[in-house]
């Protein structure tokens, strides 16, 4: 169901609309591992993030670590 859901999200919601700019880095993080057909979890998406160098901008695994306790589920 999680996945199903994502993919309405992804169709409707742009990056732009996050005030926020590490909720906007996170969410096309989100986005883009999606679109790569892997797992969303707290390893893929700082795999990401470091490969994109973005995992600083979001405030590294703190920051991370943070996004990560404010969401609704389990997964990312």
């Amino acid at each position: 169901m999680f996945y199903a859901d994502l993919k309405l999200i992804l169709e409707i919601l742009d990056s732009r609309i996050f005030y926020n700019e590490k909720h906007a880095i996170m969410f096309n993080a989100i986005k883009d591992v999606y679109r790569q057909n892997k797992d969303i979890n707290q390893i893929t998406i700082r795999e990401y993030l470091i490969k994109n160098k973005l995992f600083d901008k979001i405030g590294g695994d703190e920051g991370l670590l943070s996004l990560i306790s404010h969401l609704a589920c389990g997964s990312i």
